[in-house]
């Protein structure tokens, strides 16, 4: 299945649940200090490849599997020994991305063995062929059949689960992704960190060194990371609304608010907003 890259027009609509790239194609050496903007999901169709992820992790990712790797994260991916890597992946993003994500407790950074593969292949073919260049209306279904190519992918990921006690480490990942749901609902509130680690049952040390460990990024920045997306929808949407109440509605100070704006984006609200004129 050879399916060239496509980034899809996703910004031409507001939909909560947007295909940002697809494809599947032989993959070379990649890397990506920063992170993508999208969220992803990577298939090994053949041969096998490994990922260096933002926590100094490694993994390993054979034939039928896969791996979701969160946006924002850095990591690094090459093929393994001399056959040809295979790689489908999907990107996606949109105010419904990081919640479906943490609500279904779907896996991140470890490779997980799907045994029926046909399914997943087939719908990944689907999105390919709908976003070669769609109208808005189109932008409409293909955002349905990424939410069904989510649900059938979390029906494949419950079928395979392992049947065993809870570990140490699935109570740590379920504390980390309650944490992550807590800021994403309550990022324009003025909340602290002590105010998060206590939601997830550590002490605010502890939360935060378990934090990095798992997303190479403090529980600090990425809240601030959330607000910033935020701000960037705000400023899109009406360009009426003072910038000042952007930063009320986030729970920052304007000043604030304009000076971590800049260190994200390089440029201040201002500016971006001009951009967009």
């Amino acid at each position: 299945m050879f399916l060239p890259f496509r980034l899809s027009p996703w910004r031409e609509n507001r939909l909560p649940l947007h295909l940002y790239s697809i494809g599947s194609h032989v993959q070379q050496y990649q890397t990506r200090p920063h992170g993508y903007p999208a969220w992803q999901i990577f298939f090994t169709i053949e041969g096998s490849g490994s990922f260096s992820l933002s926590n100094q992790r490694q993994c390993s990712l054979q034939k039928n599997q896969l791996l979701i790797i969160p946006e924002g994260q850095n990591h690094e991916y090459k093929p393994i020994g001399n056959e040809d890597w295979l790689l489908a992946y999907v990107g996606f993003t949109g105010d419904l991305a990081q919640s479906f994500v943490y609500d279904c407790q779907l896996p991140l950074n470890k490779p997980i063995t799907i045994v029926r593969t046909t399914a997943l292949f087939n719908q990944i073919e689907q999105l390919w062929n709908s976003s070669g260049h769609p109208t808005a209306n189109q932008l409409s279904i293909i955002s349905v059949k990424l939410y069904e190519f989510l649900v059938t992918l979390l029906d494949k990921l419950q079928e395979t689960e392992p049947k065993e006690n809870v570990t140490d480490s699935h109570n740590i990942d379920k504390a980390l992704q309650k944490a992550i749901h807590y800021m994403n609902n309550h990022y324009t509130e003025k909340i602290s960190i002590a105010n998060i680690a206590n939601v997830v049952g550590y002490s605010p040390q502890h939360f935060q060194k378990l934090f990095k460990n798992s997303y190479g990024t403090t529980p600090h920045t990425y809240l601030q990371r959330i607000r910033m997306q935020q701000a960037k929808l705000w400023l899109e949407e009406d360009t009426t609304v003072p910038i000042k109440e952007i930063a009320w509605r986030l729970g920052m100070e304007p000043n604030y608010f304009n000076r971590i704006f800049k260190e994200y984006e390089q440029i201040t609200p201002k500016q971006y907003r001009q951009q967009l004129k």
